[in-house]
Formats: structure tokens, C-alpha cells, sequence
């Protein structure tokens, strides 16, 4: 016959454990795309001057490798917003991963660590006058981001250092 370890062709030593299979089919699983399901509330110490805030997004359900476009509103009292920040920290399961400060009137990007996902906001049109107003961002999570429960947590201050608005956003995939 012919002899297999002569010709260089290793026989495998251990054969495909179930372990292994189940590896395999965790990562595939992982890879995919998944619902996410999203909640927001005021943050617990919420003191901002902005009122009436509200919270979309689309497409709604998000799902994990898709883009999803946030549209905070709200009413501004006086006075206008000339300038100011926002700080945005995000943990997953618990564990901060990202934490941003960023000029509110100009564009700003968070990005998650292993290019897990990234968050874009366009700032505000500075000066924001007082009245209603529209502060889109832009959100982007990876399929293959771990499954689990991440909490992004926004936060403005105008150029007093007074609290525009503080948001947790809770995610669920």
C-alpha cells in the first residue's frame, strides 16, 4: 500500500471535536447580521436647558452592519449656542471601550476600538438660536461587533459650561 507519512501527507491527529464545531458556529453567528434594539432616556443627573427631546432612528429595527442615522430634537431656550462640547463615552457590556470630547460646532467622529463601529455627528450650526432644533448623527456598528448590551452615553455644554442635554443610548444585539 502506500504509505501516506512517506509521502509528506500527514494523517490529522485529532479529528474535528465538537468543540471546535461549536466554535465555528459561534463566529458565523457573530459574524452575521442581527437586530438591534434600542432604548434611550434622559441621563439620571440630566440638568439641560434643552427641552422636549426626542430620539428616531432609522432604519428601525437597526440591524448590525447597517448604517443608522439618529435624529435628536428638542427645544433651545435662550440664550443662542455660540460654541460649547460634547462628550461621548460608550461601554459594552459594562466596560468603557471609547470616550470623545469633542468642539459642538464642528464635525466630530468616535470610533470604536478593532473597527467595531464609529459614531459621526455634524455639530451644530453655530450660533444655534433659541427654538427648535434637529442634531443628527450618524451610526455605524460592525457585524462583527460582540453581541451583548453597549450604552452610549452624549453630552453637551454650551459656552457657559451649562448642560445642553445629557442621553443614554442603550443597544441591544
Amino acid at each position: 500500500g502506500i504509505n501516506a507519512e512517506y509521502m509528506g501527507i500527514k494523517k490529522l491527529k485529532k479529528p474535528v471535536t465538537m468543540q471546535s464545531f461549536l466554535f465555528f458556529v459561534l463566529v458565523s453567528l457573530v459574524a452575521a447580521q442581527r437586530p438591534i434594539k434600542v432604548s434611550w432616556a434622559k441621563c439620571a443627573n440630566d440638568k439641560g436647558r434643552v427641552t422636549d427631546l426626542g430620539l428616531t432612528w432609522t432604519p428601525n429595527p437597526p440591524q448590525t452592519g447597517e448604517n443608522i442615522t439618529v435624529i435628536g430634537k428638542g427645544t433651545l431656550p435662550s440664550p443662542a449656542v455660540t460654541s460649547g462640547s460634547w462628550t461621548l463615552t460608550v461601554k459594552q457590556n459594562g466596560v468603557p471601550i471609547a470616550k470623545k470630547t469633542h468642539d459642538a460646532c464642528s464635525p466630530g467622529e468616535v470610533d470604536l476600538p478593532l473597527n467595531l463601529g464609529s459614531v459621526y455627528l455634524p455639530g451644530l450650526n453655530c450660533p444655534a438660536q433659541p427654538g427648535s432644533i434637529t442634531l443628527p448623527l450618524y451610526v455605524s456598528v460592525s457585524k462583527l461587533a460582540p453581541p451583548g448590551t453597549t450604552v452610549a452615553s452624549l453630552s453637551a455644554v454650551d459656552q457657559a459650561s451649562a448642560e445642553l442635554f445629557c442621553i443614554d443610548v442603550t443597544m441591544v444585539s
